[in-house]
């Protein structure tokens, strides 16, 4: 960075990929382009992302073999952040060849985990077709081409681990969690960001009732919601 940044916004920051158009962001290096686990010793510099020329680092002191000292999975979520509070939840619906399309490698694998798709922390044994096929096939369960993408957005977060996503249909009984694993939040983000996440079970047409549980740093949660949505 161009600038001295403060403990708000390094942790704010932190574990999440940038979109690398970012004010005073003065250059930017993934460290993603090895193999996980794999013979990375032919890399000799991590690649930075937004310069042209790029301004590529040097890797020293790193065996880049095993599971030591190498390229190890990572796990992240995209995000917006923003000024402005969009103070509605929606959901919508997207077709699930342009969602998948949009997201990176990474991103495909921390999706497929969200549903309890344990093996996509094999990345070796899975490519990225690989990937979005068991994707498309898990998010468009009726064929329509579309899937529901349930939205919102945080003002301010402090604090903030996680979330946790349920869903009922708005005159049954019961709550069903939409995703496994926690979705990661902004941990401290003063200007908040913007979420989405795919929910396969959202049916066209139908009333749903929605709640978001955040999980804070210091074990507490909070609940939000209920939502009354459809699409």
């Amino acid at each position: 960075w161009h600038e001295a940044r403060t403990q708000s916004q390094i942790s704010g920051y932190k574990n999440r990929e940038l979109h690398g158009n970012e004010t005073n962001l003065e250059a930017y290096y993934k460290f993603n382009q090895g193999t996980v686990g794999g013979n990375n010793t032919a890399i000799s510099s991590v690649v930075d992302a937004i310069n042209s020329p790029a301004q590529d680092a040097s890797l020293n002191n790193f065996t880049l073999i095993g599971l030591i000292s190498n390229f190890v999975t990572g796990g992240y979520l995209l995000y917006s952040p923003t000024s402005v509070s969009i103070t509605n939840v929606v959901l919508e619906s997207v077709f699930v060849d342009e969602l998948l399309s949009s997201l990176d490698d990474n991103e495909l694998e921390v999706l497929l985990s969200s549903y309890g798709k344990n093996r996509a922390d094999d990345s070796s044994s899975s490519d990225r077709d690989e990937r979005i096929d068991e994707l498309a096939e898990l998010l468009d369960q009726d064929q329509d081409g579309r899937v529901a993408i349930f939205k919102w957005s945080t003002l301010e977060e402090l604090g903030t681990v996680g979330f946790y996503i349920d869903r009922k249909d708005a005159d049954g009984s019961r709550w069903m969690r939409v995703n496994n694993d926690l979705l990661p939040g902004l941990i401290d983000a003063p200007l908040g960001g913007e979420y989405l996440y795919a929910d396969p079970g959202a049916l066209p047409g139908v009333d749903y009732l929605y709640k978001l549980t955040e999980q804070e740093v210091w074990g507490s949660t909070r609940e939000y919601g209920p939502y009354q949505l459809n699409y």
